[in-house]
């Protein structure tokens, strides 16, 4: 999962992917359970309790993956800002 050290603070590039890749791997276990829960709805027939947790399951799953997605597209956009400044020579303030 997101390791909460890594926002707001400095952190190496290596590090940075690492946390990257991780929130992929979770992200992709909640789309699994997303899939799960939409088939347990879509077999469940007329159980109404049954359909009614899948959606509950699916809802919750689906909430987790728009979170994990915010923060990938964060962690991504700094991946980016780091790269971007790692490549811009710093000249002290000379033109």
């Amino acid at each position: 999962m997101l390791n909460k050290r890594i926002i707001g603070k400095r952190i190496d590039l290596d590090d940075l992917h690492y946390e990257i890749e991780q929130l992929k791997a979770a992200l992709m276990g909640v789309y699994d359970f997303i899939i799960l829960f939409e088939k347990i709805y879509e077999d469940a027939g007329h159980h109404s309790t049954i359909r009614s947790l899948a959606n509950l399951g699916r809802c919750a799953a689906s909430n987790i993956a728009d979170k994990l997605e915010f923060n990938l597209r964060q962690l991504e956009r700094r991946k980016g800002d780091y790269l971007k400044s790692a490549a811009t020579p710093n000249t002290g303030g000379a033109t």
